[in-house]
């Protein structure tokens, strides 16, 4: 094992390990939080950009799903994981069975489904 100090007392090897301190000011911690919080209130933030857009993780039936809801006038940004994951779900279901699925209880159909995301969450 490496000895990280060294040194010798009356002809006695002495080990002992120095601390340092870091301080961090509070301005900066306030800075890095408030940072944060405004990439959280504004479309800013990449990664949930980046999330909805199918980019990262890579995943082709997302971007699809991003492309295919902002022609239809949503704003998938301001929905929900489990809203874009069903919806994922949902278009990669039609893509593989066709126009007849996915199938819904009470006669509710995808158009419906769209319509209902479109007054949720209007693009401007």
């Amino acid at each position: 094992m490496r000895k990280l100090l060294h040194k010798k007392f009356n002809g006695k090897n002495a080990i002992t390990f120095g601390f340092c301190k870091h301080l961090a000011t509070g301005k900066n911690e306030n800075a890095e939080l408030d940072n944060f919080l405004n990439d959280l209130k504004t479309d800013e933030g990449k990664s949930w950009e980046y999330y909805i857009k199918g980019i990262n993780p890579d995943y082709e039936p997302r971007r699809e799903m991003y492309e295919f809801l902002k022609s239809k006038k949503v704003n998938v940004r301001r929905m929900t994981v489990y809203e874009i994951e069903c919806f994922t779900k949902w278009l990669l279901m039609r893509k593989l069975y066709g126009d007849k699925f996915p199938r819904f209880p009470y006669e509710i159909t995808f158009d419906d489904k769209i319509n209902e995301l479109r007054e949720k969450y209007p693009l401007q």
